[in-house]
């Protein structure tokens, strides 16, 4: 999903389309804070809330098995399709909340 607002670009995934099936809420743990130094973020969910089989991670994203029941979601620019800009501002403030995370660019 993409809009334009103000300037503003915001390229979102939000839960329940185009492949994004997000484990229940109560599970997810979102990272934005690598991004700016390592250009990826995530989230991770317990694996006995939600298996990966029945929630994968988007086409953009990487599955990893974080050991100790967790599996990761890796968001890595430049890699499976994903394109942020410099400059963007990636947002995974709203993906327990909302089922949504996203990047913004001028």
């Amino acid at each position: 999903f993409e809009s334009r607002s103000n300037g503003v670009t915001t390229c979102a995934w939000w839960n329940n389309t185009k492949g994004v099936v997000l484990p229940p809420p109560s599970t997810l743990v979102p990272s934005c804070a690598y991004y700016q130094s390592h250009g990826s973020f995530y989230y991770l969910w317990n694996t006995a809330a939600a298996s990966p089989s029945t929630h994968p991670c988007p086409p953009s994203a990487v599955y990893s098995d974080g050991g100790n029941g967790n599996a990761f979601c890796v968001f890595y620019n430049g890699e499976h399709g994903l394109r942020i800009p410099a400059g963007a501002t990636v947002d995974c403030s709203h993906l327990v909340s909302w089922g949504t995370f996203s990047y913004s660019y001028y």
